[in-house]
């Protein structure tokens, strides 16, 4: 597996969070003026912008994590036992941390139960 490939993909991605979160940090308009409708649509995006930006620092905190795993030799390796992940999965997810047998557990014990 070609660690520099990833680490590419993994810095690429880094740049691209980091500008993301200082664009929504630039781009805080005033409120000055506007009329009771107009703040609530703005609230609206305000929490639209925050969950996105929140996301955005999560996934941000991954892929460094990952970056960090490129570093000490464990990058590709499942958390959960350690075997490698698949190259395909990699590909499509770099910041993977699980292979898609444990990622699909982990998913299942996240749902909901129906009612």
């Amino acid at each position: 597996m070609n660690m520099e490939i990833y680490r590419r993909r993994l810095l690429e991605k880094e740049k691209e969070l980091l500008s993301s979160l200082k664009t929504v940090i630039r781009e805080q308009p005033s409120l000055d003026g506007l009329d009771e409708a107009d703040v609530s649509i703005y609230s609206q995006q305000k929490e639209l912008t925050f969950f996105q930006a929140n996301n955005n620092s999560q996934l941000l905190a991954e892929v460094r994590e990952a970056l960090k795993r490129i570093d000490e030799g464990t990058y590709g390796q499942c958390l959960a036992d350690g075997e490698m992940i698949s190259k395909a999965r990699l590909d499509a997810i770099p910041w993977a941390t699980y292979c898609v047998k444990h990622q699909s557990m982990l998913d299942d014990e996240a749902l909901p139960l129906a009612a």
